[in-house]
């Protein structure tokens, strides 16, 4: 072999060496992220119910609220508090009370849509967020969780019913509302229902 094949043979053995190296860094930086992306999942995901927890719904629910603002649409967030889940806990276990949680939180997505964000913001508290039309579309959506917790406890005969407390609050067009101020109405809606018993 001369020089030159023996020149040309070393730079193709540098060539595919530099191409392995090229292939374990994009290897690499593709595990990264998906790293990244599962423990971003992990702070922003409830770990029981996989819908988003408090952190994710403010993140997400402060985007929602910019862009409806942008496109001029009205956000309702509703409120819901898993009625007696310290009854249901204390009569059948943890683990029937967690499964209880998890039953809502499936009601809650086939009531909403991809785009809604539903989360679980503590142990018996779920928050739902939704663009909406017009105020009396509050009533249309509250009435169709209504109808879904109903048909899902004639359904099942289980030992227990999900029965949620609901309060509703709808941002004001053009008006800088946040997630807190939302929450908190909703919250105080919910706590006036209860005095009249608005559960479902």
């Amino acid at each position: 072999m001369d020089q030159s094949d023996k020149t040309r043979q070393q730079l193709i053995q540098e060539v595919a060496e530099l191409r392995l190296r090229l292939t374990n860094l994009e290897r690499n930086e593709a595990e990264y992220r998906n790293t990244i992306e599962s423990l971003r999942s992990q702070v922003i995901i409830d770990e029981l119910t996989r819908l988003y927890n408090r952190r994710g719904l403010f993140e997400l629910g402060e985007q929602y609220l910019r862009i409806a603002r942008r496109i001029g649409k009205q956000v309702l967030l509703i409120f819901a508090d898993f009625d007696n889940l310290k009854a249901v806990n204390d009569n059948f276990g943890h683990t029937t009370g967690d499964q209880a949680l998890i039953q809502t939180a499936t009601i809650l997505k086939r009531v909403f849509r991809e785009t809604d964000i539903i989360s679980r913001i503590s142990g018996d508290e779920f928050v739902a967020v939704a663009g909406i039309n017009q105020p009396g579309d509050t009533r249309s959506m509250t009435s169709r969780l209504q109808h879904a917790i109903e048909k899902f406890n004639k359904a099942n005969r289980l030992p227990y019913i999900v029965s949620l407390s609901l309060g509703t609050a709808v941002s004001e067009p053009g008006r800088l509302t946040s997630m807190v101020e939302l929450i908190k109405a909703a919250d105080e809606a919910m706590y006036l229902g209860r005095t009249g018993k608005e559960s479902y």
